[in-house]
């Protein structure tokens, strides 16, 4: 086994070192630092890609807690209800309960879904079902009925949220329809608004203004805080358990990935808590499961394309495609069934590097953090997200769409900053998959 995982260390280590920094980095993004790090892959086995990858994933969405708990900003999209639940949380020895409890439920949780994934090898051709249009569209179903029953604002202001990010995420050219959709003849946005600036604009830059406004490290909740510094996770191993297993479904069917994974398994806990009245801004529990949804699912998420040769995410797209070219064969399950012993084994040394690096990095991040007047970090920390997001956008080449869509996004961020944006943000990201579940239903009804 050793003398099959030693070759790889090398991608391991690199992987680990790039999602480190996209996890930390806010709203950065797995699939931007792919194309950033694109011209260095050429070349690469496809072993060694599909390792990179794996690692860049997995590390980002352990330590993207970091900035959305002590910060109240995503490291990665996915942790947007977790920053959202920080904001309310002034305590910071529960901020540290909260990454300790992350990193330990995530851990176990991912070491369960490598266990039940090797156990299913032999199997996974059954887990096909789960591809159905049938399922995805009652999943979705599902979702959206669940984010507008549980989200903080009125239901009929969550379903004007929603209708919002469905009608920013309709821009570009549709595929059905054969027609561009509010492009307004301007031929960049044929492929709708990039993500990254309109998450910067909606959620992240306004959430960093009010802590800068406030000159606070962290939003003071309303409600009494000195409840939080009390809390006990009174069931981890249960809230472990259940998010770990939504993700991990989830995470498998393509179209919903690990963002409706966190969501799902978060808004799940939020209305198990809520139940018994034991949920209300800044419950813990929530924010862990959160963290633990999105990492099941983003190892879930993995397995799609390592059986079936089904890529689910613009990431994985990005990656197949190298890997095809490379002359990787994914018929029947051959390349997983080929290299399990190099990536299994690859996933665990990545599991405990990301959990090595998520719990005691958050110390020194605290630490740090702290020793920064609050109104230098805020501004500093806005600073760097309006200079990422234009740097990402000369990249692409596409610096004007960038700005222009950072600009709109940030001025209807503003406009409705009193609200939850969770329900505006996660139907944006989805609102192609959704739209594409919805065609297929009606197909295979008639």
């Amino acid at each position: 086994m050793l003398d099959q995982i030693l070759p790889i260390i090398g991608v391991t280590s690199a992987g680990i070192v790039a999602g480190l920094f996209t996890g930390l980095v806010p709203s950065l993004g797995t699939f931007p630092v792919l194309c950033l790090l694109y011209i260095f892959m050429i070349g690469w086995s496809p072993l060694e890609i599909m390792v990179f990858y794996m690692a860049l994933l997995t590390v980002s969405q352990y330590v993207d807690a970091i900035p959305a708990v002590y910060l109240g900003v995503p490291g990665e999209i996915s942790a947007i209800p977790t920053a959202y639940e920080s904001t309310f949380i002034s305590d910071n020895q529960v901020k540290r309960n909260i990454l300790k409890w992350s990193a330990v439920s995530r851990t176990f949780a991912c070491l369960a879904a490598v266990l039940v994934t090797w156990l299913l090898l032999s199997s996974l051709s059954k887990f096909s079902v789960l591809f159905s249009v049938r399922v995805q569209i009652f999943l979705f179903a599902l979702a959206l009925i669940g984010i507008l029953l549980t989200g903080q604002n009125r239901w009929y202001v969550n379903m004007g949220l929603m209708i919002l990010g469905y009608i920013l995420g309709m821009v570009g050219y549709n595929w059905y329809l054969k027609e561009n959709i509010l492009t307004f003849g301007w031929s960049d946005l044929q492929d709708g608004f990039p993500l990254a600036p309109m998450a910067m604009g909606l959620y992240v830059v306004p959430s960093l203004w009010k802590h800068l406004k406030s000159d606070n490290t962290a939003k003071v909740s309303t409600h009494n805080t000195t409840s939080n510094a009390d809390y006990k996770f009174d069931t981890p191993i249960a809230t472990t358990a259940r998010s770990g297993i939504i993700g991990y479904l989830l995470g498998i069917i393509p179209g919903t990935s690990f963002v409706l994974a966190g969501n799902a398994s978060y808004n799940f806990e939020k209305w198990l808590k809520g139940k018994t009245g034991q949920y209300q801004p800044g419950t813990p529990s929530a924010a862990v499961a959160c963290e633990t949804g999105n990492q099941t699912g983003a190892f879930s998420s993995l397995i799609p394309l390592l059986y079936f040769g089904i890529p689910i995410t613009a990431g994985e797209g990005l990656i197949f495609d190298m890997m095809l070219q490379q002359g990787a064969i994914f018929q029947s399950g051959t390349f997983l069934l080929d290299n399990w012993v190099p990536l299994f084994g690859a996933f665990i040394i990545i599991v405990i590097a990301a959990f090595a690096l998520s719990w005691p990095l958050a110390n020194y991040c605290m630490m740090f953090f702290k020793s920064l007047e609050s109104k230098k970090l805020f501004t500093a920390l806005i600073i760097f997200c309006i200079l990422t997001t234009l740097y990402q956008g000369y990249v692409s080449n596409a610096i004007e769409l960038y700005s222009i869509t950072f600009l709109l996004a940030l001025a209807i961020g503003i406009a409705i900053k009193t609200f939850d944006v969770l329900p505006a943000l996660f139907v944006l990201i989805l609102q192609q998959s959704i739209e594409t579940s919805v065609i297929n239903f009606f197909k295979v009804i008639n």
